[in-house]
Order: structure tokens, then sequence, then C-alpha cells
């Protein structure tokens, strides 16, 4: 039966994985399956059995009617060009490089976030200690620097294990029936811990601003003030923590299932028009695709730290005129194929 069944995956490899062809085939396969085992019965050999189950099932033209698909078999319609095929390991080993990638981009962001901690931890300790000693506070921007840095390499280190799969978006991948079988598998199993994260993370969002209000009203010293301040911006830090990373990861899974069937019995992913912006320094790329998370992060943060809101509104149109101008000036005349 294995013969049998590796023949007739052949027979429906040129036809669109669509539920109709999915019904048509495994009626197909009852049929030679009744047929192969009523010829053993009447005490043919197994190659014997296989031969005559071939020679009339084995013409899908001569039967598409009866399976209800003669228009699908028929159809002149050219169908797209199904392009590599992905093996399950390589998609294994993108699902792990993805989680990787979400990992080291969610905990940039949340060193961004947090990176104002150490001013802020900086000031309110020489401010306890009634010294008002300079190298606190330098050692509090230092922290602040430092977090900086260690963002941008784990934006950097978070794109480059992602740069061998970029081709999936501009040119036409595909995957076999049992691969995307595994795949939604897969999301099934994680689709409850990635909803949990979700959850932990717009909670901590929303409940940033609880430290400081139980703080103030025990008539806070100016040090317990400050750390408010770091209260707030911890819960906010692992609250998008938690968001980007569970999101990031669950996008992997719903960006493949998205591919439709085509020929080859695989799923394809259909190739874009790119119409995403290049910059001329692969820095600059990154920096620019984390754009508007930044501006957001430091609003927040102008926001609850200083309680501006009737100011802070200023920063979204002065980023958009400084984006513009940094499009204009960075941007690569090249477009990507």
């Amino acid at each position: 039966m294995e013969t049998i069944q590796t023949y007739l995956e052949n027979m429906f490899r040129t036809l669109p994985a669509t539920a109709e062809v999915f019904r048509a085939k495994d009626e197909l396969y009852q049929m030679m399956e009744d047929k192969y085992l009523e010829l053993k019965k009447e005490g043919k050999s197994e190659n014997e059995a296989i031969g005559i189950v071939i020679s009339e099932f084995g013409n899908l033209n001569e039967i598409a009617e009866d399976l209800g698909i003669k228009d699908i078999v028929t159809s002149k319609e050219e169908h797209k060009e199904a392009g590599r095929l992905l093996s399950l390991e390589e998609i294994r080993q993108y699902f792990k490089n993805k989680k990787t990638s979400s990992f080291f981009l969610a905990l940039g962001v949340l060193l961004c976030i947090v990176s104002c901690i150490g001013p802020i931890i900086g000031d309110a300790i020489a401010n306890q200690s009634n010294t008002m000693d300079d190298s606190l506070q330098a050692i509090g921007v230092i922290a602040m620097f430092l977090c900086i840095a260690i963002a941008v390499g784990c934006f950097l280190y978070s794109d480059a294990m992602l740069q061998k799969w970029k081709t999936w978006q501009f040119e036409p991948c595909s995957i076999r029936t049992e691969t995307v079988s595994f795949i939604k598998a897969e999301y099934e199993t994680v689709q409850m811990k990635y909803a949990l994260l979700l959850t932990l993370g717009i909670a901590l969002c929303i409940l940033c601003p609880a430290p400081a209000i139980l703080i103030d009203t025990r008539n806070p010293s100016y040090f317990w003030e400050n750390m408010s301040g770091a209260f707030v911006l911890l819960f906010v830090g692992f609250g998008v923590f938690f968001i980007v990373y569970s999101q990031t990861q669950k996008s992997a899974y719903r960006k493949i299932l998205k591919w439709n069937g085509t020929s080859n019995g695989a799923y394809y992913s259909t190739p874009k028009h790119d119409t995403t912006v290049v910059y001329k320094n692969p820095i600059i790329n990154v920096m620019m695709s984390l754009y508007w998370t930044t501006i957001t992060c430091i609003y927040l943060c102008w926001s609850f730290l200083t309680f501006d809101w009737h100011i802070s509104w200023i920063i979204w149109p002065v980023a958009a005129l400084v984006y513009s101008l940094l499009k204009l000036l960075f941007q690569s005349n090249e477009k990507q194929e």
C-alpha cells in the first residue's frame, strides 16, 4: 500500500491544495485500497495487485469527472510557480531563529525603556545621602547609555538572525501539505502561551501607574518619588517585552499559514511588490524600522515621569518631520527585487 500511496501523492502534486482536491484524493485512495485488498483476496501477488490498481486508477484525466475535479484537472489556468521547496527541517530552523530573534528584539525594547532608570536612581541616592555626589549621577547616566548600547546590539543581532529568511517575502517558496499540518499542530500548542504573555504584557502596561499612586498616598520622600518613576518604567518595560516577544513569534506561524495552495500540491508564499523603504546603511535600516517604537517609548516615559500630557503630544508632529527628513537623507535609490 505504501507504493500506491506514493503514486497517489505524485498524481495530485500538480493540483492546487484545496479542500475539494483533498476530498477527491481521499476518495481515490479509498477506491484504490479497496481494489488492492480485493485483488489480494483473489490470490494476486502484491506486485500484480499494485499494477492492476495503478492501471485502473492511475490516469487522473480519465477519472477526474467521477471524482468531481474535472474542471480543476483540465483547467488551462496557469498556476504560479511554487518556487523553492522548503523542508520541514528548514521550517523548524526558521521557528528556532525567530524565537531567538523575538527574544533579543523584545530585550532591546525593554532596555530602551528602562534605560532612564539609571539617572533616576542615581539622583535619588545622591539626594538621599545628602551629599549630592556628582559621581552617583554620572554612574546613572553611564548606566543609561550602556543600556542603550546593549539594546542596539540586541536589535542588530535580532535582525541578523532573520536575514536568511527575508527572501521568503520577495520570492516564491513552497511547503508540502504535511509540513502545514506540523505548523498547525505547533501553532495550536503555543497559541495559549502567547495569549497569556500578551495578556500579562497588557496588564503590566495598564497597571504601570499603580506603584506611583501607592507611593504618593504614603507622603513619600524625594527618594521614593523618584523611585515611583522607576517602577513605572519597569512595569511598562516588562509589559512591552511580553507583548513584543509573544506577538513576533506568533506572527511567524500566521505568516506561513496564510500561504495559499498552488501547483505541486504545496503551499506557496506570494511574492510581494516590495514597498519597504531601503536605506543605504544596514544600521540605519534597523534603526528606522524601530523609529516609531522608540518615539512611543520616549513619549510614554516623558508623559508618565513629568505628567506634562498637555505638552508631550508635540513629540508626534516633530517625530513625523524628523522621520521624513531622515528618509530623504538616507533612503537608497535602489529597490529590492
